[in-house]
């Protein structure tokens, strides 16, 4: 998987969530990739 797409996909998750709790700002956001994502380090 490329990283523009899993990118997308991680924004959308986060502004829907920020959303549906009536949040005005994300300040930080965490990311753990595990060894069985489909997530190749160049």
């Amino acid at each position: 998987m490329h990283e523009l797409p899993v990118v997308q996909s991680l924004l959308e998750i986060t502004l829907e969530h920020a959303a549906r709790h009536h949040a005005r700002r994300v300040v930080a956001l965490n990311l753990v990739i595990g060894q069985l994502s489909s997530i190749v380090d160049d």
